[in-house]
């Protein structure tokens, strides 16, 4: 039960979420599901600039006139932002660190997918195995 002291309150709480693990993850993702939009623009505030600054060499601007010439849509599948779960991804070469544009996280993934397996993939298409096509 909750005490006055506030060292044993925090003793109590922390105990409490030892034991009740799944309500506690369940309660977050009620309250982040909640708060969706706040959250993001919390997380846009304080995290993401630094984020931006140090892996693509660019500022929120720069990444809200990428986003606008883009008109917030993903360049290979063209599906708008308001349509994903999560926000869109600055797509980038891994070799060379030049950012190619903005992708929605199924097209970045499958991207890098294809990227680490190019020249297999183009092998594979010029000779395959079990040539049915016509």
């Amino acid at each position: 039960m909750p005490n006055k002291d506030k060292e044993k309150n925090r003793i109590y709480q922390r105990e409490w979420k030892k034991r009740n693990k799944d309500k506690v993850i369940a309660a977050r993702k009620r309250y982040k599901n909640k708060h969706r939009e706040r959250l993001n623009k919390v997380e846009l505030a304080c995290r993401w600039p630094k984020h931006l600054k140090e892996a693509y060499g660019m500022t929120v601007e720069d990444w809200q006139v990428m986003f606008e010439s883009q008109d917030g849509k993903c360049i290979l599948c063209g599906k708008h932002q308001s349509e994903l779960k999560s926000k869109i991804c600055v797509d980038h070469c891994h070799t060379s660190g030049r950012v190619r544009g903005m992708l929605c996280r199924q097209c970045n993934a499958q991207l890098g997918w294809y990227e680490a397996r190019k020249e297999l993939i183009k092998e594979y298409l010029k000779e395959p195995i079990h040539d049915t096509c016509e």
